[in-house]
């Protein structure tokens, strides 16, 4: 039996639900929020999966979103969801298209390149309304040689902080830092404990296997999926 939004997740196809299990971990921060008007922003459109999900689940919701693919920004995901073409990393337009705006939930779900995930970090924390909830999401990606092009890998970071307390990132300036260390109430940290419910690569269910019956993907904990909830006071 899965969670609400594991459900709703698994209709829409979105990974966060068949692969990752992350939906599992995220239904219970979210569940404060069901049936109210709240602003989302989701760093990362793809097929746009994860927001028709977003978008059921919170049906009063507003969902806002970035891609640099013009095929995404262009779906037509239905109404209440405004779409933009931009970088995850073009703070000057960002500023210009959120401005004013704040978020009850932001998703970081963009390059997964580390400089990426620290420096969205540290500029979009101050969107976020109080109580607000930060996804710093594939933090596995922390592991994987492609996307590490910073000094400290983001699950180094995150990690640190929850043993000290202290926030601390060279990509960022000390006005961020300032922020991150005045206004993080608590990080989770997530990782699949599980075996996935469906493979990655060809889509079969896998029936509870550690290896795809068909194209013998890694199903199991030991293919790291890691995602973190950062709260804001």
């Amino acid at each position: 039996m899965f969670k609400k939004l594991t459900e709703i997740g698994l209709k829409h196809g979105t990974d966060k639900a068949y692969f990752h299990l992350f939906t599992e971990f995220y239904n219970d921060f979210f569940e404060t929020y069901l049936n109210k008007e709240i602003n989302i922003l989701e760093i990362g459109i793809a097929t746009g999966k994860s927001i028709l999900m977003l978008k059921e689940y919170f049906p009063k919701s507003t969902v806002y979103a970035i891609d640099i693919n013009e095929d995404s920004v262009n779906l037509n995901l239905g109404d209440g969801i405004n779409k933009y073409l931009c970088s995850q990393d073009d703070f000057e337009k960002l500023n210009k298209i959120f401005e004013n705006l704040k978020f009850d939930i932001i998703i970081e779900d963009g390059s997964h390149m580390t400089s990426h995930q620290q420096s969205s970090l540290g500029f979009f924390f101050n969107f976020l309304n109080k109580n607000g909830i930060y996804i710093c999401e594939d933090l596995h990606t922390s592991y994987i040689t492609n996307f590490i092009d910073t000094k400290i890998t983001t699950i180094d970071i995150i990690e640190n902080y929850c043993k000290t307390k202290n926030f601390t990132c060279e990509l960022l300036n000390n006005e961020q830092i300032e922020y991150l260390n005045k206004n993080i109430l608590d990080i989770v940290i997530f990782k699949r404990d599980k075996n996935a419910i469906k493979c990655y690569n060809c889509q079969n269910n896998n029936d509870n296997l550690e290896s795809c019956f068909y194209c013998n993907t890694n199903l199991s904990p030991f293919d790291e999926s890691i995602t973190s909830i950062i709260r804001h006071k």
